[in-house]
Formats: C-alpha cells, structure tokens, sequence
C-alpha cells in the first residue's frame, strides 16, 4: 500500500471515530475524555451567561494560640512568678559574675519565694544585682546585723519595670531621678556619668556595668558593680 494510500485510510478512521461517537481501537482508544467542570451555564431564555453563585464558607475556627490575648493592651491578671524567678536566676548563673547575688537569692534566703509572690500579685520589679567582685567588698560589720542580707537585697530591688534605655532616658532629662525600692522608705539616685546611668551616691554608689541581663516584661534584672546603701541621716549639733 502507498503511503497515499495509507494517509486516506489513517484519516477515514480517524473521522468515522467522531461521528459513531466510537473510537476504534487502532485509534484514540487509549486517551480517555476529562468531562470539563466549571463552564459557565447559558440561560436559553436571554442566551446569557448565568451569574455564578459562590457557596458562602463557614467561618475558620479560632487560631489555637490566642494571638488576641497576646495583643492585648492591658496585661493579663495571672502570672507564673516562681517560673519568672527561676528563670532569671538561671540567667544570672549562665551569664557568669553573679553567683553570689543568685546564692542569696535561693539558698541564704527566701527572697526567690518573695519576688515569685510579688510578681503573682500584678507587681513589676527591677532588681539592681551587684556582680561578684562588688559583693566580695561586703564586710563582716555590713553583714553582722540580723536579716542583714535581706536588707540589702531588698533595697536593690525596685518595684517597678525599668530597662537600661526607660533609665538612662529618664537620668537624660530629668538629671535625677528617685526609685522606690522594696526597703521602706529608702529610695535609690539615679543620674546620668560618664554617658551611663550612676546609681547612689558618694562611696555607696554603682554604675550600671551589665544591662537587660533579664526582661520579661515583669522582671528586669540589670548588674551593677557596686553594692548600694541607704544614705545615713546627718545629724546636727545643738
């Protein structure tokens, strides 16, 4: 047969395939026709597109996190304190040159269950930690007092959140500034040195050596390299 030949029987085949609606089996046999979906539907009373009609969704579920909360503006009313202090302490032994404050803290006193309490309340605190080297110049006479130590634990502890720049933003423009701390009545002096924040003053002053050792949010640890005192009263001479 001629290749002409075996064109015309190639295309008679192929036609008579379209028109019994049958493909014969030396054809298209094994292509098998996709029905489309989705065409749009003719009205044949105006032969226009009908509109089509989007199913309405049911609402997502609510995310499982509640991102709400988190964004809220006002802070929640429950804390987990004794995790936020466990926490901090941790930090403070990772982060080297405050193992001293962090002894105290836990084991010479119950300062760690106290702060927990506080921060359970609703309270924000910073706590002002002398390094190593500044707790080591403690004498005998400073620590021989009872509840000594809570004392001078007690007056670092400021029961407000302060981080480095809200401090030094404030000794900036005010040029002194008060905090309260947890030793009543005794307030600590902050000003601005040497493009740092001084905390105290004379011999019983600090500068704020390590900043944001610690922030959560509701505890700000900040290390200072000095151990700070109450200024004495100065009596006068009749």
């Amino acid at each position: 047969m001629s290749a002409k030949k075996k064109l015309i029987t190639i295309a008679t085949v192929f036609l008579l395939s379209f028109v019994t609606g049958k493909p014969s089996q030396d054809s298209l046999a094994s292509i098998s026709a996709v029905k489309p979906e989705g065409a749009p539907e003719i009205d044949p009373r105006t032969l226009k597109r009908k509109a089509t009609v989007i199913p309405s969704r049911s609402p997502s579920p609510p995310p499982p996190f509640p991102i709400y909360e988190a964004m809220a503006s006002e802070p929640a009313t429950e804390f987990d304190g004794e995790s936020q202090v466990k926490d901090f302490v941790q930090t403070l032994l990772h982060f080297g040159g405050y193992n001293e404050m962090a002894d105290i803290l836990v084991n010479l006193t119950n300062l760690a269950a106290e702060i927990g309490k506080l921060v359970n309340a609703g309270y924000a605190l910073t706590v002002l930690a002398p390094n190593d080297e500044a707790m080591a110049k403690l004498t005998a006479e400073q620590l021989s007092d009872p509840g000594a130590p809570e004392q001078i634990i007690y007056y670092h502890v400021v029961p407000e959140y302060q981080t480095e720049e809200s401090m030094y933003n404030a000794v900036r423009r005010f040029g002194k500034v008060k905090y309260e701390t947890l030793r009543l009545p005794h307030k600590i002096v902050a000003r601005e040195s040497d493009g740092s924040v001084k905390l105290g003053d004379g011999e019983n002053s600090a500068y704020l050596l390590d900043p944001d050792i610690y922030t959560d949010g509701r505890i700000s640890v900040q290390g200072i390299d000095g151990v700070l005192f109450p200024e004495k009263k100065k009596t006068t001479k009749k």
